[in-house]
């Protein structure tokens, strides 16, 4: 076979070649997409604030992602009665618009005081005095988080203190169990949720000087790990 022959058999495979994978390329990218499989989810259709009973107009069904389903999600396999089921129930905390609905943000009766409903099972509910010059400026609202610190009254004006716990939820402030927007929660005690162990430390500690808050971000739940001596007597607690 000649040269010229062969160079024009090559050129004809090439060409072929080329046109086989554009029609493949153009196959693909008119084909349908594989479709994902969604699930019905029930949300939350407007906000709820905390302490409020659900009603019909609070939850709705709405499409969701199978894959993006995690657990304490309500699905409608698992739950067919739908908004039905939930009721008048108590919201724990303040619900958004577009958020799952949880079990475990609920209270099944209001059994007993809202307050008390709300502390989580173990927990205890122990009341600081709020000082609007030691503790955040007053600006603590329900469900922040904060650190409580001791501050001794040894009447020096560098009187000492100390963080003993850190991360800790605040479930009301004042009479107020609800942070209701951007509002302030102004009151004479905050109620965080502490173990039984550490109501008795605040208590004991309370006799040494004065509890304050410090407000956290909250995203941030890390414990922060002090370069001093250790003290018997204080002991610093994260969650």
């Amino acid at each position: 076979m000649n040269v010229p022959r062969l160079v024009v058999l090559f050129v004809a495979l090439l060409s072929g070649g080329g046109a086989a994978y554009l029609s493949f390329v153009y196959m693909r990218r008119d084909a349908p997409a594989a479709a994902v499989q969604q699930v019905q989810v029930l949300l939350i259709a407007r906000d709820v604030n905390a302490g409020s009973p659900l009603g019909n107009a609070d939850l709705r069904w709405a499409a969701w992602p199978a894959q993006a389903v995690t657990p304490g999600m309500i699905t409608q396999s698992a739950e067919p009665r739908g908004p039905q089921a939930f009721l008048g129930r108590i919201a724990t905390e303040r619900l958004f618009t577009g958020e799952p609905l949880r079990r475990d943000k609920l209270l099944e009766t209001a059994n007993g005081g809202l307050l008390a409903n709300m502390i989580p099972s173990g927990m205890r509910g122990y009341a600081i005095a709020i000082d609007e010059k030691l503790s955040a400026g007053g600006f603590v609202l329900p469900n922040d988080r904060v650190d409580v610190l001791i501050l001794q009254d040894t009447g020096d004006a560098a009187s000492p203190s100390r963080t003993v716990l850190q991360n800790v939820r605040v479930l009301a402030v004042g009479h107020r169990i609800d942070p209701a927007g951007d509002k302030i929660a102004l009151g004479r005690h905050a109620t965080v949720a502490v173990t039984p162990a550490e109501v008795e430390m605040l208590a004991g500690l309370e006799r040494y000087g004065r509890l304050m808050l410090s407000l956290r971000n909250a995203t941030d739940s890390a414990v922060v790990q002090f370069d001093r001596p250790a003290r018997p007597d204080v002991i610093v607690i994260g969650r």
